[in-house]
C-alpha cells in the first residue's frame, strides 16, 4: 500500500496516493514510511497545508519516541539491565508505538525484577483495559493493591 502511494506521487496524483497511505496506516498506524509519505501527498494537494502539518508533527512525535526507545534499549538497558524503570519506560514505548507484543516483554521483565513496580503494573491495567481483558486488567489491580500493602 506504501509503494502503491508512493507510484501515486510519483505521477503527482496526491490525492489518490493519500487514498493508498491512509489504508496502510490503517493496519500500521505508526508505520515512519507510511506517514511521512502521506505528509508529503497531503503538501502536494492544494488547502491541505493545516493536515500535512499535524500528520509531520504526528511523524515527528512517533521519531522521538523511536529514537528514546533505540537509545534505551540499545544503550542504557546494556549499562543497567536490572532497572526496573529502564524496562517498564521501553514496555511503554513499545506499547505507544503499536509493538504490544514486544511492550508486554519489557513490562513483565519489570515485574520480575520488581514485583512491585507500580508504573508496571498500572502500564499493563492500561493494557488490558484496551484489549478488553477486565480479568487481567483486575488481577493486576489487585497485585499491586497487595504490593501496596506489603509495603505499609
Amino acid at each position: 500500500l506504501v509503494q502503491r502511494g508512493k507510484l501515486e506521487m510519483d505521477g503527482s496524483h496526491f490525492a489518490e496516493a493519500e487514498c493508498w497511505l491512509k489504508k496502510a496506516l490503517e493496519q500500521r498506524p505508526h508505520d515512519p514510511e507510511a506517514r511521512y509519505s502521506l505528509y508529503l501527498s497531503l503538501q502536494g494537494q492544494a488547502d491541505r497545508q493545516k493536515e500535512a502539518e499535524e500528520e509531520l508533527a504526528r511523524w515527528q512525535e512517533d521519531r522521538r519516541t523511536r529514537d528514546r526507545l533505540t537509545r534505551l534499549v540499545r544503550t542504557e538497558l546494556d549499562a543497567k539491565p536490572n532497572d526496573a524503570d529502564l524496562a517498564e519506560e521501553a514496555g511503554e514505548l513499545f506499547m505507544q508505538l503499536g509493538e504490544d507484543q514486544r511492550g508486554l516483554f519489557w513490562l513483565n521483565r519489570a515485574l520480575s525484577l520488581d514485583p512491585r513496580h507500580a508504573a508496571s503494573h498500572r502500564a499493563l491495567i492500561a493494557y488490558y483495559e484496551r484489549t478488553n481483558n477486565p480479568a487481567q486488567a483486575e488481577e493486576q489491580r489487585r497485585q499491586l493493591s497487595e504490593r501496596m500493602k506489603d509495603e505499609r
